[in-house]
């Protein structure tokens, strides 16, 4: 018999005289499994939790956003394309428009974060077509009114359903329109789809529009690609 095994045998299965130490080995063994069960169902917790919060993110939004730096030029934004067609690990890549606007339906108002997104390019880098609930990802720019996407928190909110007319309010204009009495640039849509990606920030404050209409009620100048670009 090995050395170890006896050790192990004779703490394990004492005799009737020293039975105090089997009760304390009998504790010891329950409180090392309770503790190493405490530890892996904490383990698989935050394993499951990372996971979730992983697909809700990465799922939704792009794994990567390059962004131009206020000034930016036209020719650095080319550089950077071109550069993301050389490399073969970018499976795909799409334009966007980012800025904050107030968007007023017939019984609310909120300031959210318009974006501008190509309607085809976009299904490739994120997951919003899958997230559509209500309606669907289409903006129409030929029709009267552009079509736009906003979450089913935000829609919520306005008390607005697909088929309904929203009003969106640029901020570039505002300074202008209180110095010089202007109109502020201003753009009606009408919601054409309604998203939920289960995560409150993304469907309370995000609206989807197309690269065009973003650009002009934005003013953005040339820099800014057109949905064509890829």
């Amino acid at each position: 018999m090995y050395y170890e095994t006896y050790i192990a045998k004779r703490y394990l299965f004492s005799k009737k005289k020293a039975g105090f130490i089997t009760i304390i080995t009998s504790i010891s063994i329950l409180g090392v499994t309770v503790g190493v069960a405490a530890l892996i169902v904490v383990l698989s917790v935050f394993n499951g939790f990372g996971g979730l919060v992983t697909s809700l993110l990465v799922g939704f939004d792009p794994h990567l956003r390059i962004e131009m730096t206020p000034g930016g030029e036209e020719k650095t934004f080319e550089d950077v394309r071109s550069l993301l067609r050389l490399n073969p690990r970018i499976k795909a890549f799409s334009s966007f428009i980012s800025s904050r606007g107030m968007i007023i339906s017939k019984s609310a108002r909120k300031v959210v974060i318009v974006k501008g997104v190509d309607e085809e390019g976009v299904s490739q880098v994120s997951g919003l077509r899958e997230k559509i609930v209500l309606g669907k990802l289409s903006f129409q720019e030929a029709a009267p009114v552009a079509g736009i996407v906003v979450g089913m928190t935000l829609a919520d909110r306005l008390g607005t359903m697909v088929g309904d007319t929203v009003m969106i309010v640029s901020p570039s204009n505002i300074e202008s329109a209180v110095t010089q009495l202007a109109q502020p640039q201003m753009k009606r849509f009408r919601v054409a789809g309604i998203f939920q990606s289960h995560n409150k920030e993304y469907d309370g404050i995000y609206a989807y529009i197309s690269l065009a209409s973003a650009r002009s009620l934005f003013s953005k100048g040339a820099g800014v690609p057109r949905e064509s670009d890829g």
